[in-house]
């Protein structure tokens, strides 16, 4: 696993073996960033279900202002942050080790907003992606500017949603499907 493009291109991601994590594929990586090159810059980044920071680090190297990493593994967090002292990126960073969704409401309480949030659960925990999505959509953690991104198996399909956030994107690459959220209301005003 290496870092693609930006300040850090060409870093190799410490991974040790043995711990139960799926990585985003370079592949994946390469697409989404591809597709979300506009949004990076200056951009405050939530990468929750971080792994060892794969996405969130790229972000990074491409330009975020900040990234906040939710992690619920503490052998995961170590590794993550390994990489992050391996990019030097500590200091455009936080890191929460706990369950995802207590961070986030943690998150809310303290008035944190987000210009992209990225959700990449255990793909057989669909339950709680779609939980995660409907409530996410709605709440003061995403910028009405921003993008909200799931990566999820490509036997998933999240449920249409009562929201003004609709699914802009969906690209199925492999096992894997990048579904992208965008505020119907801020699209309807930038084609004005």
């Amino acid at each position: 696993m290496r870092i693609i493009s930006g300040a850090c291109k060409g870093r190799k991601l410490f991974v040790p073996k043995g711990l139960s994590l799926r990585p985003t594929s370079d592949h994946v990586k390469e697409t989404l960033f591809n597709i979300i090159a506009a949004d990076i810059p200056r951009a405050e980044v939530l990468d929750a279900f971080a792994g060892t920071g794969n996405i969130g680090i790229e972000a990074l190297s491409r330009g975020a202002e900040r990234v906040v990493f939710i992690e619920k593994s503490p052998a995961h967090v170590r590794v993550l942050r390994r990489n992050l002292a391996l990019c030097e990126l500590e200091s455009q960073s936080e890191v929460y080790c706990g369950d995802a969704n207590k961070i986030l409401l943690k998150l809310h309480k303290l008035n944190r907003q987000f210009d992209i949030i990225y959700l990449d659960p255990p793909y057989r925990q669909t339950n709680m992606l779609q939980d995660m999505l409907e409530q996410l959509l709605d709440s003061a953690l995403i910028r009405k500017t921003g993008l909200i991104i799931a990566e999820h198996a490509h036997t998933f399909t999240p449920r249409d949603m009562k929201s003004t956030w609709t699914l802009s994107d969906r690209r199925c690459l492999g096992d894997t499907t990048l579904s992208f959220y965008r505020n119907q209301l801020m699209e309807k005003r930038t084609q004005l």
